[in-house]
């Protein structure tokens, strides 16, 4: 948001779109008792004019949840990461 706004002209012109985009995410890992782990993605992308009929288009989301719900702590033999979790 804060990039928009500063840089706003810049990135929005006949050439270049910039947006940004939220979706669902649902995650889970394989191999392991657990339930699948409902969030948000957060997401950004250029669309960049390369003529009238072809766009190249970069999107990034560096923002993702991962993992799984209920997942049982199993100890790491280490007391200091054992009292994280």
């Amino acid at each position: 948001m804060l990039v928009a706004l500063l840089l706003g002209d810049k990135l929005k012109s006949d050439k270049i779109e910039f947006g940004l985009n939220l979706n669902p995410t649902f995650s889970t890992i394989s191999g392991l008792d657990g339930d699948t782990k409902p969030g948000l993605g957060l997401g950004l992308y250029f669309n960049f004019k390369l003529n009238d009929n072809l766009y190249f288009h970069p999107e990034f989301s560096p923002k993702s949840v991962f993992g799984i719900k209920g997942l049982a702590p199993y100890a790491t033999g280490n007391a200091h990461v054992d009292g994280i979790y």
